[in-house]
């Protein structure tokens, strides 16, 4: 028997797009840290926000001529910027764009941040990289 009533949807009301009149769930479900565009072009690394608003890092990409890595990622608590450039800055910035964290080593300990998904700006000589790192 075929329900015409069936409306689809996300039916998770913890997620930013919950349908409260859904009956079928679709999979469609976006929840804070999910990427998404601001439809800004001057953002970087867009997500949604714990209010389930989209934003994004404000700034210019810029081409750096090495390359940065960062480890562990998943991490729970030191994380390590590896590059050949000197390190001029970082910047951690949680989910609703506040800054959490700020040093100028390569050597991070962010085992006092809670766990989540976080915007790092790294600034060398050569320019900005921004990634993201997870703390479980």
């Amino acid at each position: 028997i075929c329900d015409e009533n069936e409306i689809e949807g996300c039916t998770d009301s913890a997620a930013c797009n919950y349908d409260p009149e859904a009956t079928d769930e679709d999979v469609t479900c976006l929840f804070p840290g999910d990427e998404c565009d601001d439809g800004d072009p001057n953002t970087l690394v867009d997500v949604y926000l714990e209010d389930c608003s989209c934003s994004g890092v404000v700034g210019i990409e810029e081409k750096v001529k090495t390359t940065i890595s960062i480890y562990p990622n998943p991490t729970t608590g030191m994380i390590q910027i590896q590059t050949i450039e000197t390190v001029l800055g970082v910047q951690i910035y949680d989910l609703a764009g506040r800054l959490a964290f700020e040093s100028k080593n390569k050597t991070l300990n962010i085992s006092r941040l809670p766990v989540g998904i976080y915007t790092l700006r790294i600034r060398t000589e050569n320019g900005l990289t921004i990634t993201r790192v997870s703390k479980n």
